[in-house]
């Protein structure tokens, strides 16, 4: 027997518990239902997100705010974003269901989940970039660090 066995041992136990699962489960089968895909919502949630993107990603090679196309992006953006809210929110099947936030639980739970996913999004877009802490001081940043 090698390290190998540590995998294989959990075969059986995995070939019971989905045996039990479905024997448990099978008699609470829900109905489909073919409901009407939200292209107006798939739309603008693809223009703000967009928009965003391209912003991040051109922004420090084209100054910022100082950039004409920086500032029609972060403006597309924001348009896009407010309206696919208001979009969502009055739709009768949403793309993006926003009504979920209304269950207190679920924004509870889901804000601090929010906050690890931008620290640890940020911290890897920024890390690998380039970018030095000591920079957070100064107006403008390097654009790259040296070798």
């Amino acid at each position: 027997m090698g390290w190998r066995w540590v995998f294989y041992i959990n075969i059986p136990l995995v070939l019971n518990l989905r045996g039990l699962a479905w024997r448990t489960m099978r008699d609470r089968e829900t109905p489909t239902t073919r409901d009407p895909v939200d292209f107006v919502g798939l739309g603008l949630l693809v223009i703000w997100v967009g928009a965003l993107q391209v912003m991040l990603d051109k922004g420090q090679k084209l100054d910022w705010f100082e950039s004409d196309f920086i500032v029609t992006a972060a403006v597309t953006a924001a348009i896009a974003f407010l309206a696919c809210i208001v979009w969502e929110l009055t739709d009768r099947n949403p793309i993006v269901d926003l009504r979920i936030f209304r269950n207190r639980t679920f924004t509870v739970a889901w804000r601090p989940c929010s906050y690890a996913s931008c620290g640890f999004g940020g911290i890897a877009i920024i890390i690998p970039s380039g970018y030095r802490p000591t920079w957070a001081t100064r107006r403008r940043q390097p654009a790259r660090l040296s070798p």
